[in-house]
């Protein structure tokens, strides 16, 4: 864009300082500049442009610039011409460009024509008769300009010689200017579309104009008018001859018997006529003399002799056109005629026959007043033995004045003459007044095969025959033509330690999270496979591939139509996947590379009617990742958890015990026969009675006050009853102690004083009742130490801590998923496939017969007929055969269809997996469980607390484990078993069951642990006498095994 900048002129106007040294505070002249000022107060020199002349940038004639501006990096300029007052706007650069000189920088030609000739002696041989050469080449590079329509070029010379300009007048040389299109053929420009200056030419000759005035003037300059863009080519071309006719006359001395021949040259083209009539311009050489003369003569009597004449011109001798012969002097004498001579030459217009005759009538006395060409079409072989007589397709009929001689003769193509690609027998009949006379058959065949041998061989009779006969191998082209159609894509997941894929309808962020022991480590891996099916339609073709302007006819389609066999196969080869692409670079790229796709193949199955194979094709692209951490999260469900352990809340423990351990002093509800009391004070080394007795429960000594006494202590599911006042807490149950665990006195007595501690529970109908557990207030407290009973309140801690019902609690869950920051998945790329179709007869050489229009028999057909009916006639045409390719093959592209980037649902289970996990917490219990008490498994090794519990073994996600081996069987806090007697469910009962619920464990309930189905023996307070006085009855069956005071 424009740069600006401002300086202050206060040192006035300089004209003599170079640029460099000038100071930034004076004026210099200025080109291209603009001097701005609003109201004469401001003063502003503005560059337009720099100061660089601008060569091929002009106005038109007569135009002046009224106003210019710059934008965007274009000056516009406005021009009026006041003569015709027209206007116009223009802008530099320009759309339109010139070039010249130094900014054209093309290479110049040079041509010199004699390059055309060669000097052989004294004289001039043509050499060369075509030259071409690309105009505008860049210098250096030899890059071409490439011309467009409507594009506009003038092509210069300073002088051209007076001879070539000769030479062009007469036709002898032809300069053609012609364009070379995309397909690198040249298409030439009709000389009516191109300006023809003074000199007659389109070539300007240009001595003293300058260049720059010459591609201003639209009267000189060329516009490109071809139809197509392309580079420009210069093509010279030296037209002399078209044809050459060797004439030859035959005498005889009588006297000396010697029998002369005389050549003499008769020619078509530039230069017309004989060389007898027109010796200035048309001469005849022989090779080995090279003197140009209008006759030539050979003599003699017997033998033979050969020549070489070539037909001369004022440019030179053309070889090319060299007539080659032998004179048989022998033979001229018998007065016979002969044929020796058969050639043709095939363009796209006409068909060039060079034939030779003699015929020795040296009498001249049976002179020949014509011959005839009569074309026969070979098709018509079923009348061949009547060749003498058939009318054939066409007649040419030659009149001349000489008939001896070696000729040329152009037979155009037309519908009237003589067909393009087509094969006839030419009857060749001479006329010597009315009297015709057949002189031989030839063969002539239109396509241009044989015309590589028209300057080599002149009689193509002489060509190899019969079985040598040359041998064409015929090229083939195939085409598999292949459509892939996209078919449904399915989805797979591999995840977590699996080593299989499970198909998934839709995936679910669920299905990539699982939950793990919280010291888990794992090495997971997240696998999603998409697969594509791809149904594969073939179409396989085939065909000749040759040119069909060379050979006459067409080849037998059998061949092609059977290319494939009859019931075409076709087979996938190995997918390609070197285009795989990835989302990122990672480590995890090598899991799901190349060789990791899934592919699969269906083969191909043959539709003759449609003319198709089909088949299937699968592929895959994959995501993956790594795990992420193990997370951790918690939540409230229901499980199987102990009655009692150590990290109980107080609620519960409230709940749960009717008495209080305070600094190893125990709160509980003590006895005698005189009253109960509720919150005594019972120390383990002395007895319960004064200030450490509690206040009168004020109900009774029996079960009804030890029930108030209970319900004042905040009535507790489980309670302690002890006795206070020494003696007079005697009591007996009427019960049968074990032999070897009563630490009681005599007669069932528990204790002559106050010395023991009893359990209490509530039934279902929340009654409390002593039951058989209990223990003296002084017994060891210590669970490692080895006694048979401990205090009583750890032993009922010990008992509840196996015990398990189901409960709201609270629960951790671990659990791990895809690593959000570290996974791969495939781009869109296409897996390649080639797809192989055997060919019939592969890698063999097929004979193939060619037909002529709507002949069904072959030309080889044809051909021996004619051979077997005309005596002499040769048929040199070609044998043809195409070698069978051993397969054909196209590639197919699948695969781009599959992608990951936009698929959200997908992309979703690896970046936000972790949010969507919930807790397995769902209720896995029914009704039955949840009102069921089930025996907790001890842990391994065995572990004791110091409250009397025992720890549980547990499983990894933290519940419990159920001792599954029995529900009657439990073990002491010195692991000792300990036999029930009974099934726990048959003497204990949870709330659950005893409120009749279904349906989960709400949130906050107490699933309380009573006894039921009890049996009770009678109880009095003895005082250490034989009387009775009624105390609170125990619930004999609610035992422990060993550790009950009474059998039960």
């Amino acid at each position: 864009m424009r740069k600006e900048a401002i300086n202050t002129f206060g040192e006035g106007l300089i004209m003599d300082l170079h640029p460099l040294t000038t100071p930034s505070n004076v004026l210099t002249n200025c080109l291209n500049g603009t001097i701005i000022t609003y109201n004469g107060n401001e003063f502003v020199l503005q560059n337009d442009m720099g100061n660089g002349e601008v060569h091929t940038a002009y106005l038109d004639k007569g135009y002046v610039p009224v106003g210019m501006k710059e934008h965007g990096g274009i000056i516009y300029v406005a021009a009026h011409n006041p003569v015709t007052g027209k206007s116009q706007i223009g802008s530099f650069p320009s759309p339109q460009q010139l070039y010249e000189g130094e900014d054209l920088n093309v290479t110049p030609i040079r041509f010199d024509f004699s390059k055309f000739i060669t000097m052989k002696g004294s004289v001039p041989y043509i050499e060369l008769e075509y030259y071409k050469e690309r105009l505008f080449q860049t210098e250096n590079t030899g890059e071409v300009k490439i011309f467009h329509p409507g594009d506009r070029f003038v092509i210069t010379s300073t002088t051209i010689d007076t001879a070539i300009k000769e030479a062009i007048n007469k036709g002898v040389v032809k300069l053609r200017l012609g364009v070379i299109n995309s397909s690198g053929n040249i298409d030439y420009i009709d000389e009516k579309n191109l300006k023809i200056y003074k000199n007659g030419l389109w070539i300007y000759e240009n001595t003293d104009t300058p260049m720059l005035d010459v591609i201003k003037s639209k009267e000189l300059v060329q516009v490109f008018s071809a139809k197509s863009s392309g580079a420009l080519i210069l093509v010279i071309e030296l037209k002399t001859f078209d044809t050459f006719n060797l004439i030859r006359k035959y005498s005889c001395n009588d006297e000396s018997k010697v029998i002369s021949v005389e050549f003499s040259g008769e020619t078509t083209g530039v230069y017309e006529g004989t060389s007898k009539k027109n010796p200035a311009e048309i001469g005849i050489l022989e090779e080995t003399d090279y003197a140009v003369k209008s006759t030539i003569v050979k003599s003699g009597k017997t033998g033979k002799q050969t020549y070489k004449i070539l037909p001369v011109c004022p440019y030179g001798a053309l070889e090319r056109m060299a007539k080659i012969g032998t004179i048989d002097f022998d033979a001229i004498r018998t007065n016979s005629e002969v044929l020796g001579e058969w050639r043709f030459y095939v363009t796209d217009t006409y068909l060039k026959i060079g034939w030779g005759y003699d015929y020795y009538n040296l009498n001249e006395d049976s002179n020949i007043t014509k011959i005839e060409f009569t074309f026969i079409d070979i098709n018509d072989s079923a009348e061949a033995k009547s060749a003498a007589t058939l009318n054939g397709d066409y007649v040419y009929t030659i009149s001349k004045e000489y008939y001896n001689g070696s000729f040329e003769e152009i037979i155009p193509f037309g519908d009237s003459t003589i067909r393009k690609s087509w094969i006839y027998i030419v009857r060749i009949d001479r006329y010597v007044g009315d009297t015709k006379k057949t002189i031989g058959y030839e063969l002539v065949y239109t396509g241009s095969y044989f015309n590589d041998n028209f300057e080599e061989t002149p009689d193509f009779n002489k060509l190899p025959s019969g079985s040598a006969r040359q041998k064409v191998l015929l090229g083939t082209k195939n085409e598999i033509n292949t459509s892939v159609r996209n078919g449904n894509i399915t989805t797979a997941i591999k995840v977590h330690d699996s080593q299989t894929f499970v198909d998934k309808d839709v995936v679910s962020p669920l299905d990539y999270i699982k939950e793990v022991p919280s010291d888990a480590k794992p090495n997971y891996r997240y696998n999603t496979r998409k697969t594509g099916v791809y149904d594969v339609t073939i179409r396989p073709a085939a065909d000749f591939d040759f040119d069909d302007r060379t050979y006459a006819g067409k080849p037998d389609q059998s061949v092609i139509n059977n290319f494939f066999g009859s019931t075409p196969t076709a087979t996938f080869g190995k997918p390609d996947n070197s285009n795989i692409a990835f989302s990122s670079s990672s480590t995890l790229t090598s899991e799901i590379g190349a060789n990791q796709l899934f592919e699969k193949t269906e083969n191909f199955a043959w539709d003759n009617s449609k003319k198709e194979l089909k088949g299937r094709i699968y592929t895959s692209r994959n995501i993956i990742a790594a795990n992420g951490p193990v997370k951790s999260t918690s939540a409230e469900i229901e499980k199987l958890m102990p009655v009692y352990s150590s990290s109980l809340d107080t609620s519960e423990l409230n709940k749960l015990f009717t008495f209080k351990e305070t600094d190893d002093v125990l709160y509980c509800v003590t006895g005698s026969r005189g009253h109960l009391a509720y919150n005594s004070r019972v120390l383990r080394d002395a007895h319960t009675k004064g200030d450490f007795r509690g206040p009168d429960g004020g109900a009774g000594v029996n079960e009804e006050g030890l029930r108030a006494c209970l319900a004042s202590m905040g009535n507790g599911t489980i309670g302690i009853f002890g006795g206070h006042d020494c003696g007079a807490a005697s009591l007996r149950f009427n019960g049968t102690q074990y032999t070897n665990a009563a630490w009681f006195r005599k007669d069932q007595e528990i204790d002559d004083e106050d010395n023991y501690l009893i359990a209490t529970w509530k039934d279902k109908d929340g009654n409390h009742w002593p039951i058989n557990l209990a223990s003296r207030k002084t017994e060891n407290a210590n669970v490692q130490v080895k006694s048979t009973l401990i205090r009583v309140e750890k032993m009922i801690k010990c008992f509840l801590s196996q015990m398990l019902v189901v409960k709201k609690g609270n629960k951790s869950f671990s659990f791990v998923g895809p690593n959000n920051l570290e996974f791969v998945y495939h781009t869109a790329f296409n897996t390649s496939c080639d797809v192989n179709v055997p060919i019939n007869n592969a890698g063999r050489d097929i004979d193939v017969n060619f037909f002529l229009g709507e002949s069904k028999e072959s030309i080889e057909s044809h051909m021996a007929k004619w051979v077997a009916a005309i005596s002499g006639l040769k048929n040199f045409l070609p044998i043809f055969k195409v070698h069978m390719p051993t397969s054909a093959k196209a590639t197919i592209e699948y695969g781009d269809n599959i992608k990951f980037d936009t698929d959200s649902n997908i992309l979703n289970c690896y970046t936000s997996a972790y949010s969507y996990y919930t807790t397995s917490g769902g209720s896995q219990f029914t009704d039955e469980e949840r009102g069921k008490i089930f025996i907790g498994k001890p842990a391994s090794p065995f572990s004791a607390n110091s409250d009397g519990s025992i720890n549980l073994a547990v499983n990894s996600d933290g519940t419990y484990q159920i001792n599954q081996a029995s529900d009657s069987n439990m073990v002491s806090w010195r692991n000792e078993p300990i036999s029930l007697g009974y099934r726990i469910n048959d003497r204990f009962i949870n709330m659950y069951e005893i409120e009749g619920r279904s349906g989960e464990i709400p949130a906050g309930y107490f699933n309380d642990v009573r006894i039921h189905n009890i049996s009770t023996v009678l109880a009095t307070w003895t005082d250490g006498k034989d009387h009775s006085g009624s105390a609170p009855d125990m619930a004999i069956n609610i035992g422990f095994g060993p550790k009950s005071i009474f059998r039960y």
